[in-house]
C-alpha cells in the first residue's frame, strides 16, 4: 500500500473555489489517456489495483491550501518508480488546467495498512495551529472567539466546499471496499449511506477516519497482497 500526497502552488489572493475546480479537472486527466495513473504504473512494470483519495485543507501565509491525500494499491513496482512516473503525470495534468507545481508536488511512500486512516483527515483538527497553518475547524474556533478575519475565511471555505464530493474511490477498489465492509453490518450500513446513486464513487464524511475506514482498507490490502 502506498501513500501519495498531491499538492500544487497557490498564492495568498487565490480563490478557493477556483482552486478546487482546477484540482478536480487535473484529477480527471489522471483517469484516462497518457497521464492515467493505471497506465503510468503499468509503464514502470507495476499493476494498479485502485486508489482512494480525499481532500484536505489548511490556511496559512500563502492563503488557502487545498491538497489531496491518497492510498494507492500497487503491485510489482518500486516506490521510486511509481513516484517518478506519477510526478510527471501530475505535472502534465496540472499544467494542462493552469495550475503550477513545485519540485515536491507529489510525494509517494510505502505505508502500513493499519495507518491508512491518517490519510483521510476531514479538516476537523482543533486545538492550537501548527506552524501558522489553520484547519477549517481551527478557523471556526478562532471566529467563535471574536476573530472576524477567521470567520470570513471559514465562510469562504464553507461556500467553496458546500455539497462537494470530498472523498473518491476508483470503481474497482470501491467494489473491494464494499465487499470487505459487508463483513460487518455496522460498517456496511455506514458505507452504503454515503454511496452515490449512480454507484460511480464512494463518498464519506466520517468523523473518525482512524476507525472504520482504516480497518476496511487494511482488510482490502491483505486481500490484494
Amino acid at each position: 500500500m502506498l501513500r501519495a500526497d498531491w499538492t500544487y502552488q497557490h498564492g495568498a489572493g487565490d480563490d478557493l473555489r477556483a482552486l478546487l475546480r482546477l484540482q478536480d479537472e487535473a484529477f480527471r486527466k489522471l483517469g484516462s489517456g497518457k497521464n492515467a495513473v493505471s497506465q503510468r504504473v503499468r509503464r514502470v512494470g507495476g499493476e494498479f489495483r485502485g486508489m482512494r483519495r480525499a481532500d484536505d485543507y489548511t490556511f496559512g501565509q500563502s492563503g488557502h491550501h487545498p491538497h489531496v491525500h491518497s492510498v494507492l494499491f500497487v503491485r510489482g513496482a518500486s516506490v521510486a518508480d511509481v513516484e517518478g512516473t506519477l510526478q510527471d503525470a501530475w505535472g502534465n495534468a496540472t499544467a494542462a488546467v493552469g495550475l503550477r507545481v513545485g519540485r515536491n508536488a507529489l510525494q509517494v511512500q510505502e505505508i502500513d495498512p493499519s495507518g491508512a486512516g491518517y490519510l483521510f483527515k476531514p479538516g476537523n483538527r482543533t486545538g492550537k495551529p501548527v506552524g501558522g497553518r489553520y484547519s477549517a475547524a481551527q478557523l471556526l474556533q478562532e471566529a467563535a472567539q471574536g476573530n472576524v478575519q477567521a470567520g470570513q475565511l471559514w465562510a469562504d471555505y464553507a461556500r467553496a466546499t458546500m455539497g462537494r464530493t470530498s472523498t473518491v474511490t476508483t470503481p474497482g477498489l470501491r467494489n473491494l471496499v464494499l465487499e470487505r465492509a459487508s463483513l460487518s453490518d455496522g460498517q456496511d450500513a455506514q458505507l452504503s449511506t454515503y454511496r452515490k446513486p449512480d454507484g460511480a464513487v464512494l463518498v464519506a464524511d466520517f468523523g473518525d477516519w482512524h476507525g472504520v475506514n482504516a480497518a476496511v482498507l487494511a482488510s482490502v490490502a491483505e486481500k490484494l497482497a
